[in-house]
């Protein structure tokens, strides 16, 4: 059985997807205006790409999920 991500390639991680979202669903237009253009929005989402990135398990083929072993050996390195 495979499974095929939906995700588009160019997302690093969850704040990437949550960024596209809220521009297509016009969600940052109307933070922009209540909070300026300088709002954090880019910080943010960089912030969480790196908690919550988007990974290919190497023991499985779910996107996204990190088995035990492979935090232990990540951390380690």
């Amino acid at each position: 059985m495979s499974t095929k991500s939906t995700l588009p390639s160019k997302d690093r991680g969850v704040g990437d997807t949550l960024a596209r979202i809220f521009t297509r669903t016009g969600i940052k237009k109307v933070v922009e205006a209540v909070a300026g253009e300088n709002c954090g929005c880019e910080e943010r989402q960089e912030k969480l790409n790196k908690i919550f990135p988007y990974e290919i398990s190497t023991t499985t083929d779910t996107v996204g999920v990190m088995h035990e072993e492979e935090r232990s050996v990540r951390d380690e390195g």
